[in-house]
């Protein structure tokens, strides 16, 4: 009988063990989120608005979480949460009186973005209080080497993710592993030289390239296009100019022109007046315009306010397109380089470039007699874009460098001379066919009959920056490729004698004999008269 209890005993005791091992439920502690399609180089932090106070379990044999959350407002959060501007979290989570967190109003996606973005918000423009009442710290920041970033080791509670749009969830204890997908793609930056009739945002993608050419004086228009915005945060963009151009002011007035463009219909052009396809965007409303000078360079800012997020967001089929002029001046070389930089998440760049270019046309006047060259002076030129010469091109002459800039204003001159060494420098010209004349010649040499043809453009390398200059000229019917267009000219004396002293003693015979041949005739006049 003894045994019989002591075999119960133990049968009773192991049924409690395993009673108990299949009813009870481990309780974890510590959690885990893990964002996919990260970034590359992009910092990603977790913020802890909410403490994960308690936890009371329903009914622990069952498999679903019908359990009790309570959550408490993590540290200096609670200043966010109980503040009642439209800069706080008041309207979305209440605190009772108890100091306990529940959620209010409607429980939707909307809200959500829409309460993530205001405490990314306040998270970043309290990241470097002085004061530690009101500071908010990240809980981790980890930078992305790949495609996944994994937070580990957190305590329970309710979390913010800084994905560039933000992102919410909640590690429990029934559910202490979390997936984040980010939404978002790098920002993808393009500059561009817009070559439509104006800086229009409503122009063809084929009308948006990465170099050009211009005069000196000419306006030249750029277009900036950011693509890829979803979720983008802390926009700034910077562009800044090399010292041969010069932003455009109508009136003093520097502007530009910002638009939401439908990114399926870029390629073949928007009608201006098709307000579905094309969004305006207007500063002070949708973002401030900034205007700087640093090292004879012009540069401008823009940032963006929460109103200009608010139409980016509200059209992810939309690109940005952002459009101004600026002006070719006398520093203006082969290749000016116009560099547009965006700065965004957290100071994470992005930068493109385009070019615009100024050609010259360097000139040799000289003649060359017995072997030897030398360089004419005084010799005058015109410079002309028609075949017919009759439009004259105008330039203003620098005294200091001994060249001539081309120039529609001021104190100019139609006139081209050369120098002392026989050079004529001309700078400042757009791409083209130029016809280069001789309007006077060098005392004592002969003024050339026909104009010569000169052909410059630009030479690109791979990235499309202007590198060099190509000059070709066209001199009776046969064209070569030079580095300067070099001009003959030939004296305008008597053609010199040729031959030894046999063809003089000749002349001189000659002349006697006529001479000879009057007085004879002379005298026989004479005789007969008497």
């Amino acid at each position: 009988m003894k045994l019989i209890k002591k075999i119960a005993a133990i049968m009773f005791a192991f049924m409690m063990v395993f009673s108990l091992s299949t009813n009870a439920k481990a309780v974890e502690t510590t959690g885990q989120i893990t964002i996919n399609n990260a970034i590359n180089g992009q910092t990603y932090k977790v913020y802890r608005i909410l403490d994960l106070d308690g936890y009371e379990a329903d009914t622990p044999s069952t498999d679903s979480d019908t359990g009790i959350y309570s959550y408490k407002p993590n540290g200096n959060w609670v200043n966010f949460l109980k503040d009642k501007t439209a800069k706080g979290g008041f309207d979305y989570i209440e605190i009772d009186e108890n100091d306990y967190a529940r959620w209010k109003g409607d429980d939707n996606d909307s809200r959500r973005a829409e309460f993530a973005k205001r405490a990314l918000a306040w998270a970043k423009e309290h990241a470097n209080d002085a004061d530690t009442s009101t500071k908010i710290d990240s809980v981790k920041s980890l930078p992305a080497s790949g495609n996944t970033v994994e937070f580990t080791g957190l305590d329970l509670g309710y979390y913010l993710v800084d994905s560039s749009v933000g992102a919410l969830c909640s590690l429990t204890t029934t559910n202490p592993t979390i997936s984040v997908n980010e939404k978002n793609e790098k920002p993808v930056l393009e500059k561009r030289v817009n070559t439509f009739a104006g800086m229009y945002n409503y122009c063809s993608n084929n009308d948006l390239v990465k170099y050009t050419t211009a005069n000196y004086g000419d306006i030249v228009h750029f277009t900036i296009t950011i693509k890829n915005l979803k979720g983008a945060e802390n926009l700034v963009l910077k562009d800044t100019m090399d010292e041969g151009l010069d932003l455009y002011r109508y009136n003093n007035n520097f502007t530009v022109s910002m638009n939401l463009v439908n990114k399926d219909k870029v390629d073949e052009g928007i009608d201006p007046n098709d307000t579905t396809n094309i969004i305006r965007m207007t500063e002070n409303n949708d973002y401030t315009l900034t205007t700087t000078k640093v090292e004879n360079k012009d540069s401008f800012n823009i940032s963006f306010k929460e109103e200009g997020y608010k139409k980016i967001e509200s059209n992810p089929n939309y690109i940005l397109r952002i459009s101004y002029s600026a002006v070719v001046n006398k520093n203006a070389n082969i290749n000016n380089t116009n560099t547009a930089e965006l700065t965004y998440g957290d100071n994470n760049t992005t930068q493109d470039q385009a070019y615009v270019g100024s050609l010259n046309i360097p000139v040799l006047k000289y003649t060359e007699h017995g072997g030897t060259v030398t360089n004419l002076p005084d010799a005058q030129f015109g410079l002309y874009k028609e075949q017919t010469c009759k439009n004259v091109l105008k330039f203003t002459k620098d005294t200091t460098t001994n060249s001539y800039n081309y120039d529609t204003k001021g104190d100019v001159t139609t006139t081209l001379t050369s120098d002392e060494n026989g050079k004529i420098q001309i700078n400042g010209l757009a791409k083209g066919t130029y016809y280069l004349k001789e309007i006077k010649a060098p005392k004592e040499y002969n003024l050339l009959k026909n104009p010569i043809k000169v052909t410059i453009e630009p030479v690109v390398d791979a990235s499309k920056k202007i590198t060099s200059e190509k000059i070709t000229v066209e001199k009776n019917g046969t064209t070569d490729e030079v580095n300067e267009v070099k001009v003959l000219n030939n004296t305008g004396k008597l053609l010199p004698s040729t031959g030894g002293m046999g063809t003089t003693l000749i002349y001189l015979i000659g002349g006697a004999l006529v001479l000879g041949s009057g007085i004879v005739l002379a005298n026989k006049k004479r005789a007969k008269a008497k």
